[in-house]
């Protein structure tokens, strides 16, 4: 089954919207915690949807064929890089708590395969 560019752009936005209702949605649970909590399970989940956005804007910003791996493989290092750089600035520079920013970056994720199992039709 092929796939268009344009339906893999649609499957990116879906996602990254998806990861950015999450991500306040951790923040809105975190809440009870206390205001550090809910801030940055906030900031663990928007690390992951600004992650994929990356990925994205890299995977689909050029049309040739030829240098799609490694357009994904650049994308890829560049979502990884804002992630554990985020989770860096989250820990040690802002001293906000590191379980709840694992907990929504671990929300944010799961959005992946939630998303990408109701994309696939058979």
């Amino acid at each position: 089954m092929l796939n268009s560019l344009a339906a893999g752009r649609r499957l990116a936005l879906r996602l990254c919207v998806a990861q950015l209702l999450v991500a306040m949605l951790a923040g809105l649970i975190f809440l009870t915690l206390g205001r550090g909590a809910a801030l940055s399970a906030l900031a663990g989940g928007l690390l992951v949807a600004l992650g994929n956005a990356l990925l994205a804007a890299r995977v689909f910003a050029g049309m040739g064929a030829g240098a799609s791996l490694a357009r994904f493989l650049a994308g890829m290092l560049l979502k990884w890089v804002t992630v554990l750089g985020g989770l860096f600035l989250i820990t040690v520079r802002w001293h906000l708590p590191p379980a709840p920013a694992i907990a929504g970056l671990v929300l944010a994720l799961a959005v992946n395969l939630i998303t990408l199992k109701t994309s696939i039709k058979q």
